[in-house]
């Protein structure tokens, strides 16, 4: 399940938008509060008990069923996120499921588009960066969309990849 919405190509201010959305995005991960919080969430993807990365919400609340068990994920974003919540005392359960309340993917009265706006203003971070990393979690790595643990090895090589190394 992706986050992301197809622009129209064949509407001019869908394709100006993607633009600037491109521009935004290069501009959000090279800044110095980007750059912050991909130290922040590398540091978390490193941290992580489970590495498993979820796709196509901040955080999926534990579910128990005979056929399948889902042991409360989360996404990229939703690492930092539930990370945060325990930071301030929280379970990691009780983490899991107020995060999982910020942007609930269940909630189809609210576009796509709102729900990474929720995440980056409940993160403290911009539309952009907060799209850009979604873009990463959702839908790239066509080998790992199946495969959590994959889709974690590529995620965090991909923030590694996008940090700058401060130079002394």
């Amino acid at each position: 399940m992706s986050r992301i919405d197809d622009g129209d190509i064949n509407d001019t201010a869908s394709f100006l938008a993607s633009c600037a959305l491109e521009h935004n995005m290069k501009q959000a991960l090279k800044g110095k509060k980007g750059q912050k919080f991909l130290r922040e969430l590398e540091a978390e993807l490193v941290a992580m008990p489970e590495k498993r990365l979820w796709r196509g919400t901040l955080a999926q609340i534990p579910v128990y069923r005979p056929y399948f068990k889902i042991e409360g994920e989360v996404c990229a974003l939703g690492v930092v996120a539930v990370a945060r919540a325990m930071k301030e005392g929280k379970s990691r359960d009780r983490a899991i499921f107020e995060v999982s309340k910020i942007a609930p993917a269940e909630d189809d009265q609210t576009s796509n588009w709102r729900k990474i706006r929720k995440a980056a203003d409940a993160l403290g971070i911009s539309m952009a960066l907060a799209y850009a990393i979604v873009y990463q979690n959702d839908e790239c790595g066509w080998e790992s969309r199946r495969d959590p643990e994959a889709n974690h090895t590529r995620m965090l090589e991909w923030v590694r990849s996008r940090i700058i190394k401060e130079t002394a």
